[in-house]
């Protein structure tokens, strides 16, 4: 799930609650939850209602954008990876 669509879920508001909150049309709001990067003014919107640091929620979203199917705040796993012996 795109962090934009986490961070509205998890406060119980729907895309059209975002979208009056951010003075942006619903279809901008699908458009960043599909993986459009909001504009720099809207993103320090979004960072105030979220309540989460602008750096951290931008590094979020570009973190998913490389990732997808890492949920918003955690890492990917990263395998143990073993040579073998020569």
């Amino acid at each position: 799930m795109h962090p934009i669509a986490h961070f509205r879920r998890a406060r119980g508001w729907t895309q059209e609650d975002l979208a009056r909150q951010t003075d942006v049309s619903v279809n901008t709001v699908r458009a960043w939850e599909r993986g459009a990067m909001p504009r720099a003014a809207n993103l320090r919107k979004l960072s105030a209602l979220f309540e989460i640091d602008l750096i951290r929620l931008a590094d979020t979203i570009i973190s998913w954008q490389r990732e997808p199917d890492v949920p918003p705040g955690r890492e990917r796993q990263r395998a143990d990876v073993r040579v073998p012996p020569r």
